[in-house]
């Protein structure tokens, strides 16, 4: 055998090692999120159920909580702006702590710029969908994945008021069935 043979086979066993070495390592990583998520996400506690003074607008509301460093928040007010345009009963806002260059205008979405109370919420997802009482009470916060999650909340969230002004009892807004809070 000879030398660069033997190299190559060394070679070869250090990539082996490695491999292995790399799969006990990805797999010591997949157990740490699995335990982080039963903990739940970081944050001040749960968000429905809170009542923050500042939300209160009189009406129900939904306010869209967005990061100027978030890749999915722009199509997602996006298409806020374009939903909350045809919903008369629900008030609709977005809050930020910080304005983006790309989002877009919107004269149905007032963008709410208010570093404050975007540290108080401290919302743990990014965008999140909220929707807010006429006192200002959290009824309902769930994370946001794209904009067909958006219009599917946004109708669960009609449904909701629709239910509740015909007499029906709903229970209040529906919940989305992945991540909430408090649930």
């Amino acid at each position: 055998m000879s030398i660069t043979d033997a190299a190559l086979v060394l070679a070869w066993l250090c990539l082996i090692l490695l491999a292995f070495a790399l799969s006990g390592v990805l797999r010591q990583v997949r157990g740490i999120q699995a335990e982080l998520a039963l903990l739940g996400a970081p944050g001040r506690g749960v968000l429905v159920g809170r009542t923050v003074p500042a939300l209160s607008t009189g009406t129900v509301s939904a306010v869209l909580v967005i990061d100027p460093g978030c890749s999915r928040c722009g199509p997602i007010f996006e298409e806020f702006g374009s939903v909350a345009a045809t919903r008369g009963s629900l008030h609709c806002c977005a809050l930020s702590f910080r304005r983006a260059e790309h989002w877009p205008g919107s004269d149905a979405v007032p963008l709410w710029i208010d570093g404050e109370l975007y540290a108080d919420l401290d919302v743990p997802w990014s965008p999140a969908l909220l929707v807010i009482a006429p006192d200002g009470t959290i009824l309902r916060a769930a994370p946001l994945r794209s904009p067909e999650d958006l219009r599917v909340q946004i109708q669960q969230i009609d449904a909701g008021l629709t239910g509740r002004s015909t007499g029906r009892s709903t229970g209040g807004p529906a919940s989305p069935p992945h991540a909430t809070a408090g649930s």
